[in-house]
């Protein structure tokens, strides 16, 4: 006949257990049950913490997969720009497409050429080989983010299995632990502080050289208020082996990413943004913002504030995102 305690053997008996070990009996079969459970919630967790983090890496990968894509353009691009070159006299300003006859297989070939009419016929000429030029300076830099990209998301899938196969608490907490460091998780939101204690942190941050903001990988970054800060902020708050940015060609901020091993491509984005926000170039498009260690920024005897020169840097060619730009700024703190 089966009774509430079957379960526990079939010599057992409630009745006959006396001083607590009717208690020890029941964590002796209910304990390893409850420890198990534990650790399949804590592993599914941090699987889903992977998951969330890997979901905005496919994002990115998908933008860098578009820009490796467009580097197809080029030989389209200087083709059509010889075509027009050789056929100014042909072109009506204003005209929204032309035809003209392409020699380049050693036969006329008619050809329809879209054309800006807001340009003259000459500086569509200029646009498509400016539009090459830029691809062709973008190819490195889309190479190297496809590959980080490649070489993250195989982490991803690692860090996965990994998880999945992890037997007790202690090993999903290593795991973790593991992840954070290497950044394919986010840390864990800070606690909130007490209301005085947050005003008081608020009047110190306001009283720095620079505004924190997070980026999509839970990591600070440091923007410049003024020019003279961008100085304080570079030589004098950042270390040698920290990550700096600035947006090419256009006057602002500096922003100072902590030094780490590796930069996450989210974090990489998140600080080339706000250094095209906190800039006077405009946000629209794309921009092209240089970056490199801090130890690679040198300040010229008698130069203005804010002004370096850089021994070695790599440029980011951004296609600058609004709705990146509004999670950024509502993590600001000042």
């Amino acid at each position: 006949t089966q009774t509430p305690w079957s379960g526990f053997g079939p010599d057992f008996r409630p009745d006959g257990l006396q001083g607590g070990a009717l208690s020890r009996a029941l964590d002796a079969y209910f304990g390893p049950r409850d420890a198990a459970e534990k650790v399949a919630v804590h592993r599914r967790e941090l699987l889903q913490d992977l998951a969330r983090a890997k979901k905005k890496l496919e994002k990115l990968a998908e933008h860098v997969a578009a820009d490796r894509r467009a580097l197809d353009r080029i030989p389209e691009l200087r083709a059509e720009g010889e075509i027009l070159k050789a056929n100014l006299h042909e072109i009506k300003r204003g005209a929204k497409t032309v035809e003209l006859s392409d020699w380049a297989t050693g036969e006329a070939v008619r050809r329809t050429i879209a054309l800006d009419p807001i340009k003259s016929p000459l500086e569509n000429v200029q646009a498509r080989f400016e539009e090459a030029r830029r691809l062709e300076r973008s190819a490195e830099t889309a190479r190297e983010r496809a590959e980080l990209a490649e070489a993250k998301l195989a982490d991803y899938a690692a860090a996965e299995a990994a998880t999945a196969e992890a037997a007790d608490r202690d090993a999903v907490d290593a795991l973790r632990a593991a992840y954070l460091k290497k950044g394919l998780i986010a840390p864990p939101p800070p606690l909130p502080k007490p209301p005085g204690a947050m005003r008081e942190s608020k009047a110190e941050e306001a009283r720095k050289c620079f505004r924190v903001f997070t980026s999509a990988d839970g990591i600070d970054l440091m923007v410049g208020r003024t020019a003279a800060d961008n100085d304080e902020l570079t030589f004098k708050v950042a270390n040698g082996d920290d990550f700096w940015f600035h947006v090419r060609d256009y006057p602002g901020s500096h922003v100072i990413v902590r030094s780490r091993p590796e930069l996450p491509p989210e974090t990489l984005l998140d600080a080339a943004t706000l250094a095209v926000h906190f800039s006077r170039a405009d946000f629209a498009g794309k921009r092209d913002v240089s970056w490199t260690r801090r130890k690679r920024v040198q300040k010229p005897r008698g130069a203005p504030p804010g002004q370096v020169s850089l021994s070695e840097h790599k440029t980011l060619h951004l296609r600058c995102d609004p709705d990146r730009l509004k999670r950024l700024m509502g993590g600001n703190r000042l």
